[in-house]
């Protein structure tokens, strides 16, 4: 089946419903092709913190990004709640964080950033005390990525101009004729944009590597735990409904993206380390997702350089959910030829012809120290 449009995305997760999302603003036609269900990938999968952990150790394109989705995410989950009836429980609960050892880099982080902090001795008595101070971040929200991904899809398919193609794995893709040949569809249209994930290497030289993480949800129980809880790179996410969350592995193995015995057990001992009571709760579900790493965890956000109509937004590591507002605002400003409300600059695409053997050995073993 042939088909028509101003454009068609590549990749239904969240980078790829919100880019959907922004452009309808803008009265355009769009496909949106996904190899699977909409959003069953890293999507589905992540904890729905909407900061970076230890967010001082990520760099200012992170940072800028990540300030300007927290500032959109109360009217967009409101927006979407009115439009589906889906509330996606945006929750400001704030992040609280033990075992740090760069204490003035955090601080003054903080300090230059204008981001409230406080230097805390006495925790919830849910925890277990392993530090004498805990930084907290009180403005740090979550929400429920299941449920925004969830609410996004509905709305988008209530709209006339835009049509989702589910379990449709793309074969081809002709950047000079602006073609996308999948299993069952050919799509001619005037701008193609790359919102694939982990999977974007398979379409594009850059230097995106999937990172396994898995994760942990124990069944819902009486605590009186509130805030977000970070110690040694794993967290705990308190639910409102009672649910508690902890994750999450780092794992360099490729494609594989199921969840496995030893990821459980690390899972679990943190989760106890953490949060003593977890050793009596029923886990009610494991889960593992494919998250997209790029070098220094920067995104690639822009046009391809060998292509004036062909667009990436990718590689945004364990910050999807965190940058996804920011980052396809971005992308839309860009499609729609409209000044960016955040410097482009960061975020460029290198040529894939400056990508020799050695560039990309080089950008492959960047992106692996940042996964561990």
């Amino acid at each position: 089946m042939k088909i028509y449009a101003d454009n068609v995305i590549i990749g239904g997760g969240i980078i790829g419903l919100l880019t959907a999302f922004y452009l309808s603003k803008s009265n355009q036609s769009i496909v949106i092709i996904e190899k699977s269900a909409l959003a069953s990938e890293a999507s589905w999968a992540g904890g729905g913190i909407i900061s970076p952990l230890y967010p001082w150790r990520y760099s200012s394109a992170v940072t800028a990004l990540a300030s300007q989705a927290q500032e959109i995410y109360p009217s967009l989950v409101e927006e979407l709640y009115e439009k589906t009836g889906i509330d996606a429980e945006y929750l400001k609960s704030g992040l609280l964080i033990s075992e740090i050892d760069d204490w003035d880099q955090a601080i003054n982080w903080c300090e230059k950033h204008c981001i409230k902090s406080e230097l805390v001795k006495k925790v919830n008595t849910n925890l277990k005390m392993r530090s004498s101070s805990w930084l907290y971040l009180p403005e740090v929200s979550q929400l429920r990525n299941p449920r925004l991904v969830a609410s996004l899809s509905t709305y988008l398919r209530s709209l006339e101009k835009v049509k989702i193609i589910e379990n449709d794995k793309v074969q081809r893709v002709d950047f000079k004729n602006v073609l996308v040949k999948s299993q069952r569809h050919q799509v001619v249209a005037k701008k193609i944009i790359f919102t694939t994930g982990a999977w974007t290497s398979n379409f594009i030289n850059i230097p995106i590597k999937p990172i396994r993480g898995e994760m942990l949800m124990f069944a819902p129980f009486k605590h009186s735990l509130k805030q977000i809880t970070l110690v040694d790179g794993k967290y705990i996410i308190p639910r409102r409904d009672g649910r508690v969350i902890v994750g999450s592995t780092l794992e360099d193995v490729g494609y594989k993206k199921g969840p496995t015995a030893v990821g459980r057990k690390e899972l679990l001992k943190a989760a106890v380390n953490i949060m003593p009571m977890l050793k009596y709760q029923k886990i009610e579900r494991h889960w593992a997702g494919l998250r997209p790493c790029s070098p220094n965890g920067i995104p690639f956000i822009g046009f391809h350089p060998d292509s004036e109509n062909v667009l990436v937004n990718a590689g945004h590591y364990r910050n999807g959910v965190v940058l996804a507002p920011a980052s396809c605002q971005l992308a839309v400003d860009l499609l729609l030829n409209a000044k960016p409300k955040v410097d482009h600059n960061p975020y460029h695409i290198l040529s894939t012809r400056t990508y020799s053997k050695e560039k990309t050995k080089e950008l492959a073993h960047r992106s692996s120290a940042v996964a561990s």
